[in-house]
């Protein structure tokens, strides 16, 4: 037995230090193509098995066209402005965000942009960052910027909306290149700035952020996610791929470790860091999502790593957080390499009631859904599928989740657009659309509409209903062009239930509770998210395809709280508001 375990010990020690030798290797290579990749996708094909729609592969409901139409005459006239005047600033190329709320609680979905300014002279930016835009009828928008008293003069990334005093109006939380910004709703249609004396002003290199009661305290704690330790003087580091110059590789500077914040409830936060032992991990972190893996009520942390191993925190209680991405199978892809990884997507992808994640990764890398096969274990099952094929040349950022027809199958809407100007790549690049398919199969909607025709700098995107049909539209965020609306023209359309959770015993907006029902007696599930892996943020009201099916059964809500609600059954297309330990409120949609 002695043996036996000396010899599981040294198997370990073998697989850790051959991990580690393949990410050492790759960082240095990670910039460049590798072309190890194309051939080592053609050997798998002889082995792995592809997961292309056969003949009898068939969802629940007719399948229709998916279809975005682009909306024009918005309103929307902000521009992303990353900076560039051929400086190399490594800032130029992780691009802004967008967040969708209802700031103003009358309805309808407002937009916040995040804009960037200048990256090597971040004291000598000018003007507000921060453009908030008031949702009025018919997907039109009215700049309200100035009357918010919305103002931030940092280089921007991303934003992140949360109830942060559980007053009933969300709140924002913007990050950026050496510098963070926390404002408070007033209820009154404009914010206050509270930076400085919430804790939270953070001076260094912050990209994505996510908020969530990780405490079970009742208030929303603070995770955000460190990049490198880039100086903003001139002149930057000259990198070159063959004759070309390119924005050189993060790994020519010193990563930096994340952050998380503990709410303290009355408009402070302290910082977690050091004592969940969260700062001794120091890689290159781009995307974030916060959910419940293992449905144990309290919600785990994984992280994107731009060229690094990616991150997976189980939540043990009481802010003891461990580390096991590589015991859970998501720190590499299935050949063991780190992936320049930027965003998240966090849902059922493959239909069997779990929780998988994906990442979207560098060009010739592909992106990676890790599928969860229980116990907080997942593999890399993406490997010669439609998903791998679309990505292998593009450089993907924000990936959102979407029912796209509510057939009952989640699809995947993916941003892409290059970093740097390499030669023979494209920079601008087509976003894509996959369409999900029973048992995890994906195909690819190339004919999606005339935004997936053409070529785009994209990086933040998310989904919301913009027009009030309980159909998610989708807003796009790109480097100096304007965001795009996409509104879902999609059909026919499967049926749904709409979902909205009022949290009273803990975080108002119920941010990580676990949504489970049935449609024709197969399990599904969905949690509750605000951010949504890269730069962004949404809202937290679900829209659920159920496809054909006429009713949901056993409907259950896992409250943050640790709450639990029951509803035994459902008819199709309705509208449910539920209150935590409260009443539930039931309205028909409209045809």
């Amino acid at each position: 037995m002695r043996n036996f375990s000396l010899s599981i010990t040294l198997f370990s020690i073998c697989c850790a230090l051959g991990y580690a030798g393949v990410n050492a290797w790759d960082r240095w290579n990670y910039w460049e193509k590798d072309k190890e990749l194309f051939s080592d996708l053609m050997e798998s094909s002889q082995t792995e098995p592809s997961l292309e729609p056969s003949l009898e592969t068939e969802s629940d409901s007719p399948r229709g066209q998916l279809n975005f139409e682009m909306v024009q005459n918005t309103g929307i006239s902000f521009e992303y402005e990353n900076g560039s005047e051929d400086e190399y600033h490594l800032a130029e190329t992780l691009g802004g965000g967008v967040g969708v709320f209802d700031f103003d609680n009358d309805g309808q979905n407002d937009l916040v942009f995040v804009d960037g300014g200048t990256a090597y002279q971040p004291a000598h930016n000018q003007g507000n960052h921060l453009i908030i835009y008031r949702g009025l009828r018919d997907i039109k928008f009215q700049d309200v910027t100035t009357e918010s008293s919305l103002n931030w003069e940092g280089y921007g990334h991303g934003c992140i909306v949360g109830d942060v005093n559980n007053d009933g109006f969300d709140d924002l939380f913007v990050t950026g290149y050496l510098s963070t910004g926390l404002f408070l709703n007033q209820g009154d249609g404009t914010f206050q700035e509270t930076t400085e004396t919430s804790g939270l002003s953070i001076k260094r290199w912050n990209s994505s952020a996510a908020f969530c009661d990780l405490d079970s305290d009742g208030d929303v704690d603070l995770y955000v996610t460190g990049y490198a330790d880039t100086p903003p003087e001139l002149p930057t580091p000259v990198c070159r791929s063959g004759e070309q110059r390119i924005h050189c590789h993060p790994h020519h500077y010193h990563s930096i470790p994340d952050s998380i914040f503990e709410n303290l409830g009355d408009g402070t936060f302290i910082d977690r860091s050091e004592t969940t032992e969260i700062s001794q991990h120091q890689e290159y972190g781009l995307g974030v999502v916060i959910t419940d893996l293992n449905y144990d009520s309290l919600p785990d942390i994984f992280v994107a790593n731009d060229g690094d191993r990616n991150l997976l925190f189980q939540n043990k209680g009481n802010w003891d957080f461990e580390e096991i991405a590589l015991v859970a199978g998501v720190a590499y892809n299935s050949k063991g390499r780190s992936m320049g990884s930027m965003g998240i997507a966090c849902a059922d992808f493959t239909n069997d009631g779990t929780i998988d994640l994906l990442t979207t990764n560098f060009s010739n890398e592909r992106n990676v859904l890790f599928e969860n096969i229980g116990d907080m274990l997942f593999r890399d099952s993406s490997l010669n599928t439609p998903i791998d094929r679309a990505s292998r040349s593009l450089v993907g950022w924000a990936a959102i989740p979407i029912d796209v027809d509510y057939d009952g199958y989640m699809d995947l809407f993916v941003t892409n657009g290059h970093v740097t100007k390499m030669p023979e790549e494209m920079h601008r690049q087509p976003a894509f659309l996959m369409r999900g398919l029973r048992g995890g199969a994906w195909e690819n909607a190339h004919s999606a509409g005339d935004y997936f025709q053409q070529n785009w700098h994209g990086r933040g995107a998310a989904k919301a209903d913009f027009d009030g049909d309980y159909r998610d539209d989708l807003v796009v965020s790109h480097i100096n062009d304007r965001p795009s609306i996409l509104k879902n023209r999609s059909g026919p359309f499967g049926n749904r239930i709409v979902v909205s959770l009022i949290g009273v015993n803990g975080d108002r907006n119920a941010i990580s509770a676990t949504i489970n029902y049935k449609v024709n007696e197969r399990l599904r599930i969905h949690q509750v998210k605000l951010n949504n892996g890269y730069l962004c943020s949404e809202p937290g009201q679900l829209i659920l395809g159920i496809g054909d099916a006429a009713r949901i059964t056993d409907l259950t809500i896992d409250w943050p709280s640790g709450e639990r609600s029951l509803i035994p059954s459902m008819l199709a297309n309705t509208k449910l508001e539920i209150i935590e330990g409260g009443e539930t409120f039931t309205s028909e949609l409209p045809n």
